[in-house]
């Protein structure tokens, strides 16, 4: 089966035209290239400015990746209490740097060594 249109098809699906003159269909074939090619020039604008987006996001995380190396494993040398009085837990180092990562603002613990027995006076 041949998908092709022959002259004589296209000509049954298509209803005839009739232009004034050969300088109208002129005009109209000359506007059509040109929104051709208008439309491909946006496309090869857009592919090149994702392009530029997607080079400039690999530079930079190569750029930030030694001292997000280096952030990381100064956390996980600090101690679980170290941690606890930044607000992180040990499960949280790993997460430090994923973008969705933000931690409710908790109210700050006091460690239970400190806590005192009876209540401050006002």
């Amino acid at each position: 089966m041949d998908a092709r249109l022959t002259e004589r098809e296209l000509s049954r699906l298509l209803p005839p035209v009739n232009f004034r003159d050969a300088e109208e269909r002129e005009a109209i074939r000359h506007a059509a290239m040109a929104a051709r090619d208008a439309a491909i020039s946006a496309g090869f604008r857009r592919a090149g400015r994702g392009i530029v987006a997607a080079l400039t996001a690999v530079a930079s995380a190569v750029a930030n990746w030694p001292s997000k190396r280096r952030t990381y494993a100064e956390l996980l040398s600090l101690t679980d209490r170290e941690l606890a009085d930044i607000g992180l837990s040990r499960a949280d180092v790993s997460r430090v740097f994923d973008p969705d990562f933000a931690q409710p603002q908790r109210a700050a613990k006091t460690p239970v060594a400190l806590r005192s027995q009876r209540p401050l006076a006002a």
